[in-house]
């Protein structure tokens, strides 16, 4: 959480391929992809999903679940609208409507 409400890019992506739970809360309930998405870093927001698009990792999805809520009901969606973040939230809808898809067709 530390290294994506910083930018440490380098330091998050080391962190997710020793297998970092990416869904810890902090006292706010804040994950790592909250923090990325409310500090507008882009690109460490980004690295925390890459793995919830691809289909081929069947049985451990290593990315960030966008649907945790904070203590104040907010998702990392919900942010990325409140902040007007034209990056993250195009992208955090398109998966949402991604694990639908998923979830409709028995995935």
């Amino acid at each position: 959480m530390i290294a994506a409400s910083k930018g440490y890019e380098e330091i998050v992506r080391i962190l997710i391929g020793k297998g970092a739970n990416l869904d810890l809360q902090d006292y706010r309930g804040y994950t790592a992809l909250i923090w990325a998405v409310v500090e507008n870093h882009h690109n460490i927001s980004k690295a925390l999903l890459e793995d919830c698009f691809d289909d081929t990792i069947v049985f451990k999805r290593v990315c960030a679940n966008y649907g945790i809520k904070d203590n104040d009901k907010r998702s990392a969606l919900s942010y990325a609208v409140m902040y007007s973040n034209t990056v993250m939230g195009p992208i955090l809808t398109d998966l949402r409507r991604l694990d639908e898809e998923r979830e409709n067709s028995g995935l």
